[in-house]
């Protein structure tokens, strides 16, 4: 019988905040993967640290194809008609949250930056 030794450690101090966010975003995965159960899944400002590509490639292959809701909390320059586009009929529901002032927020169902 052979045997593989497949423990690797990393500094993970040398990791960017976009490599460690993506990281735990693949560690997520792996769980969802091995798991029976469905779980919302819950990110703020998801795209803060990525890349054009690597946004492209999260939201076709991490939000498109995750099992269960997600809630994504982005910012106007974040989540693009593009990728509002390749989520699809997917989407659930959508969600314009404003503050003012710190004194008052708004919440419109419906609709999301710049609709």
């Amino acid at each position: 019988m052979e045997t593989v030794d497949v423990l690797m450690e990393f500094d993970r101090t040398a990791m960017s905040k976009g490599e460690k966010q993506v990281f735990i975003m693949a560690l997520y995965w792996s769980i969802m993967q091995l798991c029976n159960k469905e779980i919302p899944f819950i990110i703020d400002t998801p795209f803060a640290r990525i890349d054009t590509e690597h946004r492209e490639h999260i939201t076709m292959h991490f939000f498109k194809e995750l099992k269960g809701q997600i809630f994504i909390f982005s910012t106007d320059e974040e989540i693009t008609e593009h990728h509002m586009n390749v989520i699809g009929e997917d989407l659930g529901g959508k969600f314009l949250i404003e503050n003012a002032n710190n004194t008052k927020t708004s919440i419109i169902a419906g609709k999301y930056f710049g609709e």
